[in-house]
Parts: structure tokens; sequence; C-alpha cells
């Protein structure tokens, strides 16, 4: 299947972007959505402004099925059901998603919510993102991350397929449900972070509120009295496939400052420091001498701009900051 053709007629590349991230919505809710899946990839990843009209278009589909969830007038007329669909497609044409947009939602209306497949939420490479859900709860997405989202009337089911979230759950009936590894973390109108590492380990910590963690298949006895763990605010836990790696300890030095790109380190390893900024950043920061690894670390610092980082680390510890390589920077003892 070929890439989301040219659109004739537009009046700008915004507009041609929308439309583009419209058609890519539709593809994606359907029943070729996985044929077409490493293509969609490509596109999202080819410029960070893909993510953010992508997202805005499920951002908007996500509001119209709230109003779609509206009840009829107290007389059980069903106008107000009409009012608020007008209303919504009013919102559509004011944001400049065309017609193929309004035909995904159409689909959508007739299936009468059977979802065929997840809401998607992607950041880019530096990128961190803050989306307001159906149901009044808000998720900030860290840079490259992945996160899938499917309500219905029974629950609200999230997966974090890739990074870093923060959850930040309203209040109502429907549990709130989110699936990362496998395990699940149950929200009990709270606070908390939920993070997949490199080697697909779990972290999940708690801000504020209650959580249950579950831990799906334990196969040891020992373990499996341990399936379901509750915790209390600054507590955490980790775990990998049905091993519980981290028991649930209070973690005071966890940074509760990551959406805003500053990191509180206290002793940590030099090397940690810079996992965390190429994290965000095209221009990776290498250590040129294997013994500044182990560097002790202490402050606080932004690992955004990794240009930044590197010259304030070099007067730190007293390095060459090496910048002959334009897609790196090396840090040298002098």
């Amino acid at each position: 299947m070929t890439d989301i053709p040219p659109i004739h007629g537009l009046e700008s590349a915004d507009e041609l972007l929308r439309e583009q991230a419209a058609l890519w919505f539709s593809r994606m809710r359907g029943p070729d959505a996985d044929s077409c899946r490493s293509e969609f990839e490509a596109w999202l990843a080819r410029d960070n402004r893909h993510h953010r009209a992508y997202n805005r278009v499920a951002e908007i589909f996500s509001a119209g099925k709230t109003l779609r969830g509206q009840e009829l007038l107290p007389e059980g007329k069903p106008r107000a059901r009409v009012a608020v669909f007008t209303a919504f497609v009013a919102v559509i044409l004011a944001t400049g998603i065309g017609a193929s947009f309004f035909v995904a939602l159409h689909r959508e209306q007739l299936a009468e919510n059977n979802v065929a497949s997840p809401l998607r939420f992607v950041t880019g490479r530096g990128e961190v993102r803050t989306v307001r859900l159906p149901d009044g709860s808000s998720v900030t997405l860290d840079t490259d991350s992945l996160l899938t989202l499917a309500y219905d009337a029974s629950g609200r089911r999230l997966r974090l397929l890739r990074g870093r979230a923060r959850f930040d759950v309203a209040h109502e009936p429907r549990s709130f449900v989110v699936a990362a590894g496998d395990g699940r973390v149950t929200a009990h109108g709270t606070l908390f972070d939920v993070r997949i590492l490199r080697d697909r380990a779990v972290e999940v910590r708690l801000i504020d509120g209650i959580v249950d963690v579950e831990i799906a298949g334990e196969a040891r006895p020992v373990i499996a009295a341990m399936r379901v763990t509750r915790l209390e605010p600054g507590q955490g836990l980790s775990f990998k496939g049905s091993v519980l790696t981290s028991p649930a300890t209070v973690v005071p030095e966890y940074d509760l400052n990551w959406p805003n790109h500053l990191m509180d380190y206290d002793g940590a390893p030099l090397s940690k420091v810079i996992i965390d900024a190429n994290r965000n950043s095209s221009i990776q920061i290498r250590l040129g001498d294997a013994g500044l690894n182990d560097l002790r670390v202490s402050g606080i610092f932004r690992v955004d701009n990794t240009e930044k980082l590197a010259e304030r680390l070099g007067a730190t510890f007293d390095l060459t900051v090496d910048r002959s390589n334009p897609s790196e920077i090396v840090l040298r003892d002098r």
C-alpha cells in the first residue's frame, strides 16, 4: 500500500498536513490498519509536526465521542443528540479538517461505539506532550512514547507501549487501567507515572492517591503472594515480565519534574545523566574516556538541550567539549 497521496486544491501546507493526518487516522482505525502500520510509523517519524497533527485529530475525535455520549433532553426527544452532533461538525470544519475525517467519524457513529482499534498518541524525540482525555483525565507523554486508549461504558483502558507517561485521573465510576509489559495498574482517582525501560522492565511511581499494581502470570509461589500490590503516595516498584524486580518501596529521590525536562540528581553517575539527555535529542553526548562514567553528579539539570548540558558538565568537571562531529558531542578529560 502506498503512502497517503497528495491532496490537490488545499490552500496551505498546514491544511495539507491536517488532511493527511485525518486520512491516516481514518486508515489506522479501519480493517487494514495492521497492513499499513509500518508506513504510518514512517510518516510519523518524518516530522514532529506529523505527531502533533495526528494527535490533534485524535483529540478532536475524542471530544466528539464525549459529545455523542450526552443524554437526551428531559422530554426524551432526540434533538439533543442532533444538536450536539451538529455542533461537533462545526468544530471539525473550524479546525480545517476535511471530509475524510468526517467519513471516519460517521463510520464510528454507525458502529455505535464498537471501536475497531484504539486511539493512539505518539510523541517524537525531544517532544513532551499533555493530552486531555474524553473523561477529563489527562496524560503527559514523555519523549518518544506511544500510548493507546480505548474507552467504553464499562471501563477506561490504556496501554503504554513505549516511553513514559504521567496519568492524572479524573474521578468517575468506570475503572481506569493502564497496561504496560506483563502488568497493569488500576488507578483510584490519582496521579502516577508508568515507564518502560530499554530492557522492557516497567517502573510504576505513585505521586498521589492509590493504585493497585498487578503482575500477570507469575509462576513462582513466592511471587504469587505479591500478585497485587497497593502503593501509597511516594512509593514505587518495578517488574519485568512476570517477575517483581523491585518490591514496593519509598522513592524519595524519584524526580517529579521530568515533564519540564528538569532532573534532580543526587550523586548520580555521569553516565546516567548522559543517558537521560540523549533520550531527548538527535545530537548525542558521548563520553570519550571510560573513566568519566563514574563521575558523580548532583544538582538540578535541564536535559532537553544536549549542547547546553555538555557545556555545563564540561565546566563542572573541567572536561573538553568536542563538537568536531556535527551529530555528536564528545566529553573528554583534559
